[in-house]
């Protein structure tokens, strides 16, 4: 049987947020070290998160609650 799994991504898991970071810059061309910066940031903000999902411990999406989004700036 399939697993679904979402997991919010803390600022610590450096690997995963790289991964993250070459989906947004893949997808939306945004900068790799400005996701890996956003992500890490929230750290100090509880308001705003990022999560990861998995199909078999395989990521197949993410996606996060934020106070500004920069999809169109570069």
């Amino acid at each position: 049987m399939d697993q679904l799994k979402f997991h919010i991504v803390e600022s610590g898991e450096h690997e995963t947020i790289k991964f993250i970071a070459d989906w947004y810059y893949s997808e939306w061309n945004i900068s790799k070290e400005k996701t890996i910066q956003k992500i890490q940031s929230f750290k100090n903000d509880k308001s705003q998160f990022q999560v990861l999902m998995t199909l078999n411990d395989i990521p197949v999406g993410t996606g996060g609650l934020y106070n500004h989004v920069g999809l169109t700036i570069r």
